[in-house]
């Protein structure tokens, strides 16, 4: 299945199979810019979760779903949820990523 259709069957079915699917082709790219971002193995891996449990929500919360752009990336949703999540945990940890 493509990203759109792994997707659909999170949304339209619930399919926790279909959401580690996504989890699992993307997990590392995300990693990667958490770490670049905030420089430290355990914020990245922490920011990186919550990247995904964003976006789970982000998926599934009152259809905003439709919100992301026709022809728009995962990759790039992704980023956009990852940034928010990166500057959320470098500020708990009392961290600047500036």
């Amino acid at each position: 299945m493509d990203d759109w259709e792994l997707i659909g069957e999170f949304v339209g079915k619930g399919s926790a199979g279909a959401f580690e699917a996504l989890v699992g082709r993307y997990l590392g790219m995300v990693y990667g810019v958490a770490m670049r971002e905030v420089g430290e193995h355990h914020l990245a891996e922490d920011v990186a979760q919550a990247v995904f449990a964003l976006l789970a929500v982000y998926f599934r919360h009152d259809g905003r779903y439709g919100t992301i752009c026709v022809g728009e990336s995962i990759a790039a949703a992704g980023n956009r949820v990852h940034g928010a999540g990166a500057w959320d945990a470098a500020a708990q940890d009392g961290r600047s990523i500036l």
